[in-house]
């Protein structure tokens, strides 16, 4: 009877492993699947930080242009808004996950922790946490931490992760 136990408990999770794998086929067939980046953050000689904001496609169409308005803020870890921008999305075309640039950033920061958000609510988004670090007679840029948010997640503001 035992036996007879075992062998119809491994047939169900074998049936819903199967059934899993289904799931993420579908979700791969969204029209867009679009995922926020913020990268090649760096500080210039100048001593401004640089980053750039970009996006990326990996659903089944294009995302038109002209019809999402993508927030950016920076802000310092007290809460400081340091930066801000809202930017028409251009055409996006889908593909393998090509980043497209939408933005650079260029500003002057100073030593310290921040996070800069970036994204459409109801779209997606991200959060990364970075900090400058004055060394070498300089700062230098390490990035701490990066959260990505799915297709559903309402836009806040500053807040995001806190």
């Amino acid at each position: 009877m035992r036996n007879k136990q075992v062998v119809w408990l491994l047939i169900l999770l074998a049936v819903a492993a199967c059934a899993g794998s289904d799931t993420h086929s579908a979700a791969t067939s969204a029209p867009h699947l679009i995922r926020f980046n913020v990268s090649h953050i760096s500080v210039e000689p100048s001593g401004k930080t640089f980053m750039e904001l970009g996006v990326s496609n990996t659903g089944t169409q294009e995302l038109p242009a002209g019809k999402y308005v993508a927030h950016f803020e920076l802000t310092h870890a007290d809460g400081t808004l340091r930066a801000t921008s809202d930017t028409m999305l251009p055409r996006i075309p889908p593909s393998s996950g090509d980043l497209t640039t939408v933005v650079s950033i260029n500003t002057p920061l100073e030593a310290g922790e921040y996070h800069a958000s970036w994204g459409v609510s109801g779209l997606g988004a991200t959060q990364v946490t970075f900090e400058l670090v004055a060394e070498n007679g300089g700062l230098q840029s390490r990035l701490q931490s990066v959260v990505d948010y799915g297709p559903g997640y309402p836009y806040a503001t500053s807040t995001w992760g806190q």
